[in-house]
């Protein structure tokens, strides 16, 4: 009764379907809300046909080898025994089939498994080589960080040694500085003596009984015929030269002036 109401069903669609290219649209006719509720419905009934259907078709095919094995238990044995090799024949055939199949799959296994390993060999090799790269980076970057580092701590000692070679000329500046500023003071005072030591002449200090043997500053007299020229030694580094024009020198003393001589002459021997 099954196969009856879906071969009633699959002729209604037929005929809605025919009817539906021929003239106007059904769902056309109605309005609103029985349009939709009509539409719906034909979808509805149609999906439940297809699946009634593809159940219908399953079980047919289930039934037919059902069928054709039981005829093949029931009926083989009352066959000739002519058939027998035929059998074998194709029994045999069909298992030469399945080894030529087997062999074959299993040489494209092979194959593939061939393929995977030189795959895996050739994705090892670059995966070293990559590695192997990432090393020789790695030991390029680290050794030149070590350079760097090296350069730095010598550029920081160089500069250590010139900071404390820096301190070093500094203080030797330092106490060059205050020996020239005693050598100065020693030589201003020694600039004042030398402005407060009366000069005579030869003749005169000959005419002296009492300067015989005395010492007298280191000068060099020249006699001339009416005055003295006196010539003194230059005047140190450290000592700005002074002119002649500045220098003040006494007037030479008379010999009747022995006393004053004699009063002057003991300032060299204190000094």
């Amino acid at each position: 009764m099954e196969p009856s109401a879906v071969d009633d069903d699959i002729c209604i669609l037929k005929h809605e379907t025919a009817y539906t290219a021929v003239g106007e649209s059904p769902v056309s006719v109605c309005a609103g809300d029985e349009s939709v509720a009509s539409h719906f419905a034909l979808v509805t009934a149609y999906e439940d046909i297809k699946k009634r259907l593809r159940d219908t078709e399953r079980e047919n095919t289930l039934l037919r080898r059902r069928v054709k094995q039981l005829e093949d238990k029931l009926f083989r044995p009352e066959a000739p025994p002519s058939e027998g090799p035929q059998y074998v024949n194709k029994a045999f055939s069909a298992y030469r089939g399945i080894y030529i199949e087997k062999e074959d799959l299993q040489m494209e296994l092979n194959k593939l498994k061939k393929e995977k390993s030189e795959s895996e060999r050739l994705l090892t090799e670059q995966l070293q080589a990559k590695e192997l790269e990432l090393l020789q980076l790695r030991t390029e970057m680290e050794t030149s960080q070590g350079t760097g580092r090296a350069h730095r701590v010598s550029t920081e000692l160089k500069i250590h040694k010139l900071q404390e070679e820096l301190q070093r000329v500094t203080l030797e500046n330092s106490k060059l500085l205050e020996k020239s500023g005693v050598s100065d003071g020693w030589v201003k005072e020694l600039t004042g003596y030398e402005g407060d030591i009366p000069i005579q002449c030869l003749d005169d200090m000959e005419k002296i009984p009492s300067c015989t043997g005395r010492p007298h500053p280191p000068a060099k007299v020249l006699v001339g015929s009416d005055t003295c020229s006196v010539f003194l030694p230059p005047p140190p580094q450290n000592q700005a030269s002074l002119d002649d024009s500045s220098r003040s020198f006494p007037s030479p003393p008379k010999p009747s002036e022995a006393m004053i001589w004699d009063g002057h002459s003991t300032a060299p021997a204190s000094l």
